[in-house]
């Protein structure tokens, strides 16, 4: 799995329309809170149900911060975790959150040295997170690993004022960072352990331009592999890595940072899934190669696609709207490479920024500035 995108939005209304892949008319779903008996799904119409499984981040963020927004959701272990924060704000330190799915309970887990986490990673079956912003010294950047119910900190990564990503690329870990004043914004850990900050030139060996003031050219927010070759996105150009540095690759006008509903922590994110790299960051893109990057329409344009998930093969896609007072999210399936199918649909006082699934069950985090919906967490079964 990979992905997370960091945007926005909902609140709990009392009915919600629900298209399931039977094909079947739409079928008025019932939100059930945490405290109510969970209801099963008719699978025979497609009917489902949206159940709040709770706000694990009510007590510890206020509703007017970006930091209660529930930034990234992955399954893993036999428990939903969530990352959140607010870089901006200072906030943290940061409890690592995760819903049990056995026992259906959230659980308090290990307490991060950051101001926010806002990213999950898999890579050779662990799970990673990074640190966006240490509550330490800045001469050196954070990664965690999680294991047996703990997350354990390495703190190896030279430069690492912010650390956005982490991408493995043979036996080396790299890193996609955001320094202070540093030209240069990858590091990569080899296998011995020792670690080397990287350099971005163009074709020719030249330098990008820097510009101080400008701190988007000094921050690299994702890295990304397509057709066994690493690629870093820095601002809306992409750079493949050669072995030694990473030297220019192609511009693309794509990759800004949309935010479809203001107040949002916006990074570059992606999500590998088959033989494509799909970039869920307001608008939906994909790439096999590295170079050509390709932009898939959703049915309704109007819709900012906030992330995507990837479980058991199938691939779904997460988007939202303003719709009168409140927001409308759904869930789109995307099959045989280019066609949506809605699965579920959500309207609300906030908008959903984040998804996750598990078999036949689907999560999504709701997250508005000033919404008592923020942080919430609602779950799904689909057919």
């Amino acid at each position: 799995m990979r992905l997370k995108l960091m945007a926005v939005m909902i609140t709990a209304v009392f009915a919600v329309y629900c298209c399931g892949c039977t094909g079947t008319p739409d079928v008025q779903s019932e939100i059930v809170s945490s405290d109510s008996e969970p209801q099963t799904p008719d699978a025979s119409t497609g009917a489902g149900v949206w159940a709040e499984i709770g706000n694990p981040l009510k007590n510890t963020t206020s509703k007017s911060s970006i930091a209660r927004f529930p930034a990234d959701m992955i399954v893993f272990d036999g428990a939903l975790h969530i990352c959140y924060g607010e870089w901006n704000e200072n906030s943290g330190p940061i409890t690592m959150k995760r819903y049990d799915l056995t026992e259906e309970k959230w659980i308090n887990g290990s307490v991060l040295p950051e101001e926010a986490v806002l990213r999950f990673n898999v890579a050779d079956g662990a799970l990673y997170c990074t640190g966006i912003d240490a509550q330490e010294d800045w001469s050196r950047g954070n990664y965690y690993t999680y294991s047996d119910g703990e997350w354990k900190k390495h703190r190896d990564i030279p430069g690492g004022v912010h650390v956005f990503d982490i991408e493995k690329h043979g036996d080396d870990l790299f890193f996609g960072i955001g320094t202070a004043g540093n030209e240069d914004c990858a590091v990569v850990i080899r296998a011995d352990g020792t670690a080397e900050t990287l350099a971005f030139v163009y074709e020719d060996g030249s330098a990008p331009k820097y510009d101080s003031a400008n701190y988007s050219n000094e921050r690299c927010y994702d890295l990304f592999a397509a057709g066994n070759e690493l690629f870093a996105i820095r601002e809306q150009d992409i750079y493949k890595w050669d072995g030694e540095k990473f030297v220019f690759n192609v511009h693309w006008d794509g990759f800004a940072n949309f935010d479809h509903f203001s107040g949002t922590q916006y990074l570059q994110t992606d999500l590998a899934f088959g033989k494509y790299v799909y970039f869920p960051i307001g608008m939906l893109y994909r790439t096999a190669d590295g170079t050509n990057v390709e932009y898939l329409p959703l049915p309704d344009e109007d819709y900012g696609v906030t992330d995507a998930y990837a479980d058991g093969g199938r691939l779904f896609v997460l988007a939202a709207r303003m719709d009168g007072d409140g927001f409308e999210s759904v869930v789109y399936e995307l099959n045989d490479g280019d066609g949506f199918e809605k699965i579920a649909e959500y309207r609300g006082d906030a908008p959903a920024i984040s998804l996750a699934a598990d078999g036949n069950d689907l999560y999504i985090a709701l997250a508005r500035k000033g919404s008592d919906d923020s942080g919430m967490i609602l779950k799904y079964e689909v057919d």
